[in-house]
C-alpha cells in the first residue's frame, strides 16, 4: 500500500477537492483507491477511540491519535487498497492545536507517527495560496452529521434492531 497525503496552507485551499480528484484518477487508472477526508475522523471505525475520548474528556491524547492513524492505514491495507489519499498526513493537527499541544509537541507527535508508518511509502503534497481567497470557501462547506456508531453502543440489542430496520450491516 502507498499514503497520499494532502496538506493545505488554509482551510478551503483546494486539499478536498484535489484529493477527491485524486481518488477518482487512481480509480480510473485501475488501482484501489482510498479517501479518508478530514471529517472521516468522526465516522471512521478505526477512530472510534478517538471520537470517544473526545466525547468523554474534551480532549485526545496524542497516543489514541496515532494509534487510530495506524490502525486506519493497517485496516485499508488489509482490505486490498493499493493507495489511501489522506485529506492531510494528520487529520487532526488542527485539533492538537486547540488542545493546547505547542509546536514542539505537535513535531513529536509527527516523528511518532511517520516511525510508526515508515515502511508505507508516503508521498506529500502541500497546497499554497491566499488564505484571504481560501477562507471564505471554507466557510460555506458543510459539516457532516455524526456517524451512526458514535450514537449508540456497538452491541446493543437497540442498535442491532435499528440496523436491520435500516438495512445496514454490522
Amino acid at each position: 500500500m502507498r499514503l497520499a497525503a494532502v496538506v493545505g496552507a488554509a482551510p478551503g485551499i483546494g486539499k478536498s477537492r484535489l484529493c477527491a480528484s485524486l481518488v477518482d484518477w487512481l480509480t480510473d487508472e485501475g488501482l484501489a483507491a482510498g479517501h479518508f477526508a478530514e471529517e472521516h475522523v468522526l465516522s471512521r471505525p478505526a477512530f472510534a477511540a478517538v471520537a470517544s475520548e473526545f466525547t468523554t474528556t474534551g480532549r485526545v491524547s496524542s497516543t489514541v491519535l496515532v494509534d487510530a492513524t495506524v490502525r486506519y492505514l493497517a485496516d485499508a491495507a488489509a482490505t486490498g487498497i493499493a493507495v489511501v489519499v489522506m485529506d492531510s498526513l494528520i487529520p487532526f493537527v488542527p485539533s492538537l492545536l486547540a488542545f493546547g499541544h505547542l509546536e514542539h509537541d505537535i513535531a513529536a507527535i509527527v516523528d511518532d507517527l511517520a516511525t510508526r508508518i515508515a515502511a508505507i511509502p508516503t508521498v506529500t503534497v502541500f497546497l499554497d495560496g491566499d488564505a484571504s481567497t481560501a477562507l471564505p470557501r471554507a466557510a460555506e462547506v458543510r459539516v457532516c452529521a455524526p456517524p451512526d456508531w458514535a450514537e449508540r453502543p456497538a452491541d446493543s440489542s437497540e442498535g442491532r434492531q435499528r440496523d436491520q430496520r435500516e438495512g445496514k450491516e454490522r
